[in-house]
């Protein structure tokens, strides 16, 4: 059968499990990677200020770019090689805005401190290095929803990675020719 992205037969649950997963999973590693990781005063730090964001909205565009890819890739190993690119890639994305979390102060708040340093200088006429040191003495970060989607998006991309892993190593639906004692294999797709 051809590939299954021009197919109009329903498909099974697994797969449909699948494309849900990894479809909420980029959708979500996309939005929080564009969104707040971190805030400091009135200043924030998107996901993509840091280098963690920006690995995490790569992933993200991979990681939906691998829906239709999986489905027109032929055979289980271009299946099950596309899936475990989206298993590595979501798992390294999610544990880099941990990583970041586990960090907030330099990875995160670095990028808020030195924008607040410089509007602070800008407004008052007082050096940059000087205000930058002391906020950083003086200064928690305040961790915004945008590192968690991320977190979140890793593993929900994951998921619909191990699902599409599950539905390309689905077994062959074994036939048996009541003439013949051989085993005959048919991929169902």
């Amino acid at each position: 059968m051809g590939p299954e992205i021009f197919s109009t037969a329903r498909p099974t649950n697994l797969r449909l499990a699948g494309f849900v997963a990894t479809a909420l999973g980029g959708l979500l590693l996309g939005l929080g990677a564009v969104a707040a990781w971190g805030k400091i005063g009135p200043t924030d730090t998107k996901g993509i200020d840091v280098p963690e964001g920006k690995v995490a909205l790569a992933v993200a565009a991979f990681v939906l770019l691998s829906i239709p890819a999986i489905r027109v890739a032929g055979g289980r190993v271009g299946r099950r090689t596309i899936a475990w690119m989206v298993i590595v890639g979501s798992l390294l994305a999610a544990g880099l805005a941990v990583w970041a979390l586990a960090d907030a102060t330099t990875r995160i708040g670095g990028v808020a401190i030195d924008r607040e340093a410089h509007r602070i200088a800008l407004e008052t006429g007082l050096p940059e290095a000087d205000l930058k040191r002391q906020l950083e003495r003086l200064t928690d970060v305040q961790i915004e929803p945008g590192v968690w989607l991320t977190v979140a998006g890793g593993a929900l991309g994951a998921i619909g990675g191990v699902l599409s892993v599950v539905w390309a190593n689905r077994r062959a639906v074994v036939e048996k020719d009541p003439r013949e004692t051989a085993e005959v294999r048919t991929d169902p797709d």
